[in-house]
C-alpha cells in the first residue's frame, strides 16, 4: 500500500461534516493542493473512507455525490451531482457518475464512459470505453455496455446482455440473456432481445416485437408491431417483418418485402 505524506495527499476528510445515508455516515472532502479542474481548499462531496477516494491522479468527488463501502474512485474519474457509488464498484479512466445516479455492487465503469440522470448501474455490470448510460436505464447482472452504446430512457440490460458498437437501446426495451446488439442497430418502444439472439448492422427492432431463441437480425431489416422471431431464422436485406408475424427455423430471408401478417 502507497503511504502519502501530507504534501502528497490532495484532500482531507472533514469529520465534522457528515451525512448519513442507510445509516452509513460518509464525511464531506477538501482538496489539500490543486489538480484537475478542483483547487486548493475546494469542497467536495462525501466519502466513507480514504480508500474510497485514490490521491493520486484527478479523479474527485464533487458536490453532494458520496462514495461509500468499499467502492473507489481512481484515475481522472469524476463523481457529481448527488451520485451514490457504493458496494466494492470501481470507478476508473476519465468516466464520469453524476446527477442522481446510483451504482453498486461489483460494477466496473472505465474508458471515458458516463452514467446520468436517474440510471441504475448494478450487480456485475460494466459500462466502458465512450459509453453512454443516461435516463432512467438500468444496466444489471453480467450485461456490458462498451463503445459508442447509448442505453436510454428506461430500456433494460439484464443476464449477460451485450450493447456494443454505436448501438441505441432506448424506450422501455429490454436486452436480456445473452443477447448481443452491436453496429448501429437500434431497439426501442417495448421491444425484447433476448435468450442468444443477435442484432446489428443497421438493423431495427421496435414496437412489441420479439427477438429471441438464436435469430440474428441484420443489415437493414425492420422488425416491429407484435412480431416475433425465433428459432435459428436470419432477417437481413431491407427485410420488414411486422403485424402478429410469426417466423422461425433454420433458414435465412434476405428479400426487399413487408411481411405483415
Amino acid at each position: 500500500m502507497k503511504v502519502y505524506g501530507s504534501m502528497d495527499k490532495k484532500y482531507e476528510i472533514l469529520f465534522n461534516h457528515i451525512r448519513s445515508i442507510e445509516g452509513r455516515i460518509v464525511y464531506r472532502i477538501r482538496a489539500l493542493r490543486d489538480f484537475g479542474d478542483v483547487h486548493a481548499g475546494d469542497m467536495g462531496g462525501f466519502v466513507e473512507t480514504l480508500d474510497n477516494l485514490s490521491q493520486d491522479g484527478n479523479c474527485w468527488v464533487y458536490n453532494d455525490a458520496m462514495v461509500l463501502d468499499f467502492a473507489r474512485i481512481f484515475g481522472n474519474a469524476k463523481i457529481t451531482d448527488a451520485a451514490v457509488i457504493s458496494g466494492i464498484a470501481d470507478i476508473s479512466g476519465g468516466s464520469s457518475v453524476m446527477d442522481h445516479a446510483i451504482v453498486c455492487d461489483n460494477v466496473r465503469i472505465c474508458g471515458i464512459a458516463m452514467v446520468r440522470n436517474r440510471a441504475i448501474i448494478q450487480g456485475n455490470a460494466h459500462i466502458g470505453d465512450r459509453a453512454l448510460v443516461i435516463e432512467h436505464a438500468v444496466v444489471k447482472d453480467d450485461s456490458r455496455v462498451s463503445g459508442d452504446a447509448v442505453i436510454s430512457g428506461d430500456a433494460m440490460l439484464a443476464g449477460h446482455a451485450i450493447v456494443r458498437g454505436a448501438a441505441l437501446v432506448r424506450g422501455s426495451a429490454n436486452i436480456l440473456d445473452y443477447a448481443t446488439i452491436g453496429g448501429r442497430a437500434l431497439i426501442e418502444g417495448d421491444a425484447v432481445v433476448a435468450d442468444n439472439a443477435r442484432v446489428f448492422g443497421n438493423a431495427k427492432v421496435h414496437d412489441r416485437a420479439i427477438v429471441c431463441c438464436d435469430a440474428w437480425i441484420f443489415g437493414d431489416a425492420q422488425i416491429s408491431g407484435h412480431a416475433r422471431i425465433a428459432g435459428m431464422l436470419r432477417v437481413t436485406g431491407k427485410m420488414s417483418i411486422c403485424g402478429t408475424a410469426r417466423l422461425g427455423g433454420d433458414r435465412r430471408l434476405d428479400m426487399d418485402i413487408t411481411v405483415d401478417v
